[in-house]
């Protein structure tokens, strides 16, 4: 077992993998990514995927952005294709207050770049032919939205920083965070203890706990929600 390490990274969901690709990309290549299971088995084998070029808070607005223009760069470097497709999202609405607040999107999309068409429901009918417009207000559409295969990105962003040195070890849950002194001084994982300078926490589900173990709460309550797969449509094109 890995013994120490600048940076351990726990967690290769596609943010713990993303973090370690980047601090290789920056020139720090003494990380180690621990993932409790296999790459991306976590929280994000089942996360959508979706990527909204829309956000009301600009700062998520440019990591979409960004994100979004990495994406090539990461595929050639990975050699892993993760399927970004851009589908374009319909937002619709029957609550005449939501549609008031969706007026004023477009001229604010417009002003950070972003691209966003106010409709009124046949504009949403016509978008998405086998919805029934009856008592809709209207809605929104985003053509430059799309998404990817969360487990490929996360495989890619994985793959790109074992290229650059980093160290993923599989199979090796972290069960908590060593601190002396008020400072953090490594990890304890079901495969041994490994001494760091910093942890980054990208546990996704398990975060909570592991946070614990060193008088951290973090505010995250892990919530039920459902989503459904189809096989193709008629009428809905992509």
């Amino acid at each position: 077992m890995i013994e120490r390490a600048d940076v351990v990274v726990i967690g290769a969901g596609v943010v713990g993998a993303s973090v370690a690709w980047h601090l290789a990309q920056a020139g720090n290549s003494d990380v180690v990514l621990l993932e409790r299971s296999k790459i991306g088995s976590g929280t994000t084998w089942h996360a959508a995927g979706n990527m909204e070029t829309w956000r009301a808070d600009p700062l998520l607005g440019d990591m979409v952005d960004y994100t979004v223009r990495l994406f090539p760069e990461l595929e050639a470097d990975s050699g892993v294709a993760f399927g970004w497709r851009q589908t374009g999202r319909v937002h619709f609405t029957a609550d005449p207050r939501v549609m008031e607040s969706y007026r004023a999107i477009p001229a604010r999309a417009r002003a950070r770049g972003v691209e966003v068409e106010l409709l009124d429901a046949g504009g949403v009918g016509e978008k998405l032919p086998i919805l029934s417009i009856d008592g809709l207000e209207g809605g929104l559409w985003t053509p430059n939205d799309g998404r990817v295969d969360p487990t490929n990105l996360a495989t890619a962003y994985a793959r790109g920083a074992t290229k650059r040195g980093v160290r993923l070890v599989e199979g090796a849950p972290v069960t908590r965070i060593l601190v002396a002194d008020g400072r953090v001084t490594g990890v304890e994982t079901a495969q041994g203890p490994i001494r760091c300078e910093a942890v980054v926490l990208a546990g996704g589900l398990w975060s909570t706990s592991i946070a614990r173990s060193c008088g951290v709460a973090l505010p995250l309550v892990g919530v039920q929600h459902f989503y459904l797969l189809t096989k193709a449509i008629e009428g809905l094109s992509r």
